[in-house]
């Protein structure tokens, strides 16, 4: 067990070097006192000649207000929702908006995932999104959880992951909202439910009637909010008319062009799968049209950078931006953005935009002459030039330094940018021009002979360690916390009471330029914390309960009580990790279920990290920390014949391969005809394309059997499509010397169909009472019981069915060769006599024999060898007449 205090964690604060940002740009910190991930201004609401107030959203339910963030850091929680909402995985309280006549009806807008015990992933039974409409107190500034009104809901949410979660008022009045597909990307395509979108609402929730897919456009409509988040099941062609545009993967932050008055036009930050992150655009042109995804990935097929071709429909929209992912490690995942207000920074400055991954602002470049569409991998008409690069510290997770959001806002007499990190520190910085050019800011540091000390000590500081770049005097201004400060370099300081300490050095140049520094100091001696559950080595499977328990200690040994303990639970994936269990009080608390890994890559590079805090009545606190692995299986992945691609997890895989994979998860595999080879099976007889077998020991054998679709011959004693090979020749069932089983089609029920709006390469208008249809597969869901210890799937291996095969085929061999050796012996002198019989009669050159081909009868006039055109169910019964050369056939 690592033992960590939170004080070893609060230790580096983000020192801002001068390089990080473009020369006359300063970046400030805000406050340290709100985690955020999104944020805005709005209108002072009880009096117009104050500042505009800064809100800020925490994924956990918080929602936070500094009053004047130009002269304070101070904040305030004015709502908290911690309890009423789901905040695993992706899930919380992701965005806000406020109304265009805010100062009038003070409306404030949330966006967050509704309560249910357990927080269950189920279409059918599982949590959802909401959008609930609450009224600000002019004078407290809280908001009312008791009189919200919930305005609008998305469909059941089948996995905590890509939640979506964008809000913004357009010019036109109406709130759009964005929505992700939930962690399954066939829900992204058809319109009967509302994931994988961007909605278009009334500011009441209500659906305009101007909406792309209404009664009024000749649709069957309806208001899926109303009817559960799908078309009730009676519809076959319904759709949901909040749609107003689909086909995203996970569209996490939006961003209206301010510069655009007359129509409504915004960014859309859609987070990528394997290879590409992509910015679109949406607005009043883009009304009804479909972004792509699972069929497109930027600008290529799903997880590819080589299958690229140019949609062939008007009603398909490619980004107009697009990036390679680093690494298959790194990943990426683009963030916030904002456009740039005309006149507040030079004109090169037009639109950012964060990749959360990549711990940058990038502004975005147009740059016409690199495009090239039709090149492998395509390169976009723009570029990313790095403006802004967020400093992971030492001893700190790199997801302390990742930015999330930002938005342009006020300070003094111009504007600012403010930017959202996911950390524990700095979460709220400033980035403003201050136009000095010929200047770099100072550099703020100090140090501390420790970070823990006992009451009475007199503690020294060291700035000197900070410094200016241009050899400019400095400024020092300190505040340790307790209310007392010092203008020396070098201060020593008591303080009076146990607890801890945030201590802020300030250091200001000639020009005016200040930068910060900020180390928490603790008086006193903080408790002794234990994790019992999950013990040290324990590993899980996917869907384990694991039982979080501990224990934690005054320094008088007196043991706390549970209510002291605060757990957390992060789900680590390469360099970054995803919350999968928000801080909750309490012990023995079952965390469940155990997940899977998010991708095919991350199977070997997840892991959750189990966190407990504790806190005494002097504010002293310490965090352990334990590291809990999924319990690693190995996957065969192959196909008959060899050399053959498959879909495992949305990733590639050509045969054959060893894959690594989580125990229990529920292995997602798909496959496609790969010329000249058709699809016909798996190994387990499943016929299916699309399907996911559940891992359950190691060293499984998966299997995807194809068929030759231009010869018939039989491959190293293998089946040769839905028949058996004997004698390299293609028999039936019937004929077949063995009694294996066959591989046919299995029987099933008839299909739903849904609609889908403007299909890509379907050329299909959404704007015209068109419907274009597609196979639905149903939906299975499942509890997750523990591991069965028998009843495993019935995925037989190759060796399995080969060595059945050669016994079979050793035990015919043999008798053919007493066969023939009575042949030999007996029967030639009689087929002597015969042929001098024969030689009368007349010879044919050319044998006619009819085959099943396509559902048809077809004439094939040489037929070599036994070898047949087509292999696809051909059956052809040669006569052994001497007298005859008529072909039979079965039907």
């Amino acid at each position: 067990m690592t033992r960590l205090l939170l004080y070893a964690l609060l230790l580096g604060w983000t020192v801002f070097l001068a390089s990080a940002l473009p020369d006359g740009f300063i970046v400030e910190t805000v406050t340290s006192k709100a985690k955020g991930t999104t944020g805005l201004f709005a209108p002072h609401p009880s009096d117009n000649s104050k500042p505009p107030i800064l809100l800020i959203v925490e994924k956990s339910g918080k929602v936070t207000l500094l009053e004047n963030p130009d002269k304070s850091s101070d904040v305030k929680i004015i709502l908290n929702l911690s309890g009423k909402i789901c905040t695993d995985g992706e899930r919380g309280l992701q965005s806000i908006a406020i109304h265009p006549d805010f100062k009038k009806n003070q409306f404030v807008y949330l966006f967050y995932s509704e309560f249910i015990e357990g927080c269950p992933d189920s279409l059918t039974e599982g949590t959802w999104n909401v959008v609930s409409r609450f009224v600000m107190d002019p004078i407290t500034f809280e908001l009312d959880y008791d009189s919200r009104e919930e305005i609008w809901r998305t469909s059941r949410l089948r996995f905590n992951i890509h939640n979506g979660g964008a809000m913004a008022f357009g010019n036109d009045g109406k709130l759009y909202v964005t929505t992700g597909d939930s962690g399954r990307k066939s829900l992204s395509q058809p319109s009967d439910n509302t994931l994988g979108s961007v909605i278009r609402l009334n500011d009441d929730g209500s659906v305009p009637e101007d909406n792309p897919y209404t009664t009024s456009k000749g649709y069957e409509a309806y208001r899926c909010a109303d009817t559960d988040g799908r078309v009730p099941a009676t519809s076959k062609i319904g759709v949901c008319s909040e749609i107003f545009a689909h086909g995203f993967r996970n569209p996490f932050r939006i961003r209206m062009d301010p510069m655009e008055t007359e129509k409504v036009r915004f960014s859309v930050g859609d987070v990528g799968g394997s290879h590409w992150e992509e910015l679109s655009i949406c607005g009043t042109d883009y009304a009804g049209l479909n972004y792509g995804w699972p069929n497109w990935e930027g600008p290529c097929r799903e997880s590819s950078l080589t299958n690229c071709p140019i949609p062939n429909d008007d009603y398909a929209v490619e980004p107009y931006h697009y990036y390679e992912h680093r690494s298959t490690r790194e990943g990426g995942a683009v963030a916030g953005s904002v456009f740039v207000p005309p006149g507040v920074w030079p004109d090169k400055y037009k639109f950012l935009f964060i990749d959360f991954i990549f711990l940058e602002i990038y502004n975005l470049i147009e740059d016409p002459g690199k495009e090239c569409r039709t090149c492998t991998p395509p390169v976009s008409g723009y570029r990313n030039e790095t403006f802004y690069q967020s400093i992971q510290e030492e001893d700190e997770h790199v997801n302390s330094a990742r930015m999330v959001d930002m938005f342009f806002g006020p300070y003094k007499d111009t504007q600012a940018l403010y930017v959202i990190r996911f950390g524990n520190h700095d979460t709220v910085l400033r980035i403003r021009y201050n136009g000095i050019v010929d200047n770099a800011p100072p550099i703020a540091d100090f140090e501390v002979p420790d970070n823990t000390f006992v009451l009475g000590t007199v503690v020294p500081f060291d700035g000197s360690v900070s410094s200016d770049p241009d050899g400019d005097t400095l400024v020092y201004e300190w505040d340790f916390g307790d209310g007392n400060t010092s203008n020396e370099t070098n201060p020593s300081h008591m303080f009076a009471e146990i607890g801890e300490y945030d201590v802020v050095l300030k250091v200001t140049d000639t020009l005016g330029q200040m930068q910060q520094k900020t180390r928490t100091i603790i008086i006193g001696i903080p408790p002794d914390v234990r994790i019992i559950s999950p013990a040290e080595g324990d590993v899980f499977y996917v869907g384990e309960v694991l039982e979080l328990q501990g224990e934690a200690y005054y320094h008088t040994g007196e043991k706390m009580v549970d209510i002291k303990l605060i757990w957390e639970v992060r789900k680590h994936h390469a360099d970054h990790f995803h919350p999968f269990l928000d801080r909750r009080r309490g012990n023995n608390i079952a965390l469940y279920p155990a997940p899977e890994p998010e991708d095919y890559h991350a199977a070997t590079n997840s892991y959750l990290r189990i966190i407990l805090l504790a806190t005494d009545e002097s504010g002293l606190t310490t965090q352990v920390e334990r590291i809990v692995k999924p319990s690693l299986l190995n996957v065969n992945i192959e196909s008959f014949p060899n050399g053959l691609d498959v879909m495992v997890d949305n990733f590639p895989v050509t045969t054959s391969q060893t894959a690594i994979s989580w125990k229990a998860h529920d292995l997602r595999l798909e496959v496609e005809d790969q010329d000249p080879f058709i699809f016909k099976s798996w190994s387990d007889g499943n016929t299916d394309r699309e399907r996911t077998v559940t891992l359950l020991k190691n060293d499984q054998t998966i299997q995807a059997n194809f068929c030759k679709a231009d010869q018939a011959s039989c491959w190293n004693g293998n089946e040769c499509c839905s028949e058996f090979c004997f004698q390299r020749v293609c028999r039936t069932e019937t004929e077949s010397p063995t009694s294996l089983p066959t591989f046919r089609p299995s029987t099933a029920e008839p299909s739903t169909t849904v609609p889908l709006l403007g299909e890509i390469s379907i050329g299909t208008s959404p704007h015209h009472n068109t419907v274009v249809e597609v196979t639905k597969a149903p939906t299975a869901e499942a509890s997750t019981p523990p591991i069965p210890s028998s009843e495993e799937p019935n995925l037989s291996t190759p060796s399995d069915i080969i060595t059945t095969r050669k016994k079979s085929s050793f035990i015919a061999s043999v008798f053919l060769s007493f066969v023939i050796a009575i042949f030999v012996l007996l029967i030639i002198p009689f087929m002597v006599f015969k042929t001098k019989q024969n030689k009368r009669r007349k010879q044919r050159d050319v044998t006619h024999k009819l085959t099943y081909h396509d559902s048809r009868f077809v004439d094939v006039e040489e037929v070599d060898n036994g070898t047949f055109d087509d292999c696809s169910f051909t059956h052809v019964n040669l006569m052994l007449d001497g007298d005859s050369d008529e072909t039979s056939k079965d039907d």
